[in-house]
């Protein structure tokens, strides 16, 4: 009777263990999908004479191809967005917040 009491145990214990194991790797893989989404989905163009918060700074881009945040070396902020004029044109650059980069990650992988 102990001996099967022992087996069932071993067997729960490492059933657990696998699940974990698992969780934690669909962890790590959902967290690196969603950087690269941030990379990529974070930053946006649009013309300088749209709204901005008047405390803008002014960014140089090294090519007019940016797309990422990886290439500007920049990151997103929590819980606003961040505003750049973009030096010798007339864009303003957009860094969008990491919640608002959230809510549009989840809808993506939702459909």
């Amino acid at each position: 009777m102990k001996l099967i009491l022992i087996l069932v145990s071993s067997f729960v214990l490492s059933h657990s263990m696998a699940q974990n194991s698992n969780k934690e790797m669909t962890s790590i893989k959902v967290n690196s999908d969603f950087e690269v989404f941030v990379d990529l989905n974070a930053i946006s163009f649009f013309p300088r004479n749209s709204k901005i918060p008047a405390n803008t700074a002014t960014i140089e881009l090294k090519s007019e191809s940016t797309s990422s945040l990886k290439e500007l070396g920049l990151s997103a902020f929590e819980d606003k967005a961040q505003y750049f004029y973009v030096n010798g044109t007339d864009k303003v650059l957009k860094i969008e917040s990491l919640y608002r980069l959230r809510l549009m990650y989840q809808a993506q992988t939702k459909n």
